[in-house]
């Protein structure tokens, strides 16, 4: 599982942002950026917050314990009149296995592979 310090630098590098760019971003100093990704120090609340808001990832991705970058606007967003992503992936999850794999398999029919494939790569 990645670490504060490895997830900030991967999201980093994965917007082509140099440790320079990130520092002026949270008006800071480059070294300040360094130890957050050797983590040397650790950031506080408002900066990690800042660095899930920027990157629209969610601080469980942040702090390494998830490694699904799905944003928390993502999950909110309405997919059908009422239900949103969030409650789709809850019902999909307190669905019974065999049941789960059917829904996976009527999604998977209704999109190409190249697409499928390339969502569960983590892909647009």
């Amino acid at each position: 599982m990645a670490t504060y310090g490895n997830a900030i630098t991967e999201l980093r590098k994965s917007r082509r942002l140099t440790q320079a760019d990130m520092a002026a971003k949270l008006k800071v100093s480059v070294g300040t950026v360094s130890n957050y990704e050797t983590e040397r120090h650790i950031p506080d609340l408002d900066t990690l917050c800042w660095f899930a808001d920027f990157f629209n990832v969610t601080l469980d991705y942040i702090l390494g314990r998830t490694q699904s970058t799905f944003s928390m606007d993502a999950l909110n967003r309405e997919l059908a009149e009422g239900l949103t992503a969030g409650d789709f992936l809850k019902v999909l999850d307190e669905m019974e296995p065999e049941n789960r794999q059917v829904m996976v398999d009527v999604i998977s029919s209704l999109i190409t592979k190249d697409r499928y494939d390339k969502l569960l790569r983590g892909g647009k």
